[in-house]
């Protein structure tokens, strides 16, 4: 079910107002970018330098009514579960926010490159294909869930040569920095006969 725009509307003007870049990443980018698929909840990458920051934006986001708790994951890192609140409600909302700072190692990345585009029914800043693909890689070699394969087809069917290689840089930053501990990222894909739809890019991180 979508949330209600004025529920996203409200979310997306607070986290600008805190000055924290961002932009969708997991199903509602998905979605932006024409692959459907159920949605459980809001993926956010954020751009946060360290601990304190993360604690930071938390507590200004309780100031702004939301109700806000940490996640430490021992894949994906500190993390900020949040369930938004509109100003006149009196209980937080249903849907379920997880604000995303360590997830992938190249959050900068992908707020950096994201592009605004229409979501949930509110213009909003979305992930490319590139980096989607990059995360989704990622999330294979953490979760190991199976709907991440089926959304990684659907993202190499859209993607360009040019999102393909934005992929490739990306999963070389989330091994350099310490975040993907792989030495081939692309793997994975093998028994899913995926490694071929990336093609080019699969050579080139093994020369």
């Amino acid at each position: 079910m979508r949330p209600p725009e004025a529920l996203v509307r409200r979310f997306a003007a607070d986290l600008d107002a805190l000055g924290v870049g961002w932009a969708l990443v997991g199903g509602c980018a998905l979605e932006a970018h024409g692959v459907a698929w159920p949605r459980h909840d809001i993926d956010i990458a954020i751009e946060s330098a360290d601990e304190a920051a993360i604690a930071a934006l938390g507590e200004a986001l309780q100031r702004c009514s939301h109700k806000v708790w940490r996640v430490r994951h021992d894949k994906l890192g500190e993390m900020l579960g949040v369930l938004p609140r509109l100003p006149n409600e009196a209980a937080p909302s249903g849907v379920l926010i997880d604000l995303l700072p360590r997830a992938c190692g190249f959050e900068a990345e992908i707020v950096r490159a994201a592009r605004r585009t229409t979501a949930m029914g509110v213009k909003l800043p979305v992930a490319r294909i590139g980096h989607l693909i990059a995360f989704k890689i990622k999330a294979m070699h953490d979760l190991k869930r199976g709907r991440d394969v089926q959304h990684l087809r659907a993202l190499l069917a859209l993607a360009t040569n040019e999102e393909r290689e934005l992929a490739r840089a990306a999963l070389e930053l989330s091994i350099a920095r310490g975040i993907l501990h792989v030495r081939d990222p692309f793997a994975i894909l093998r028994p899913h006969r995926l490694d071929g739809s990336l093609g080019a890019i699969s050579a080139a991180s093994q020369g």
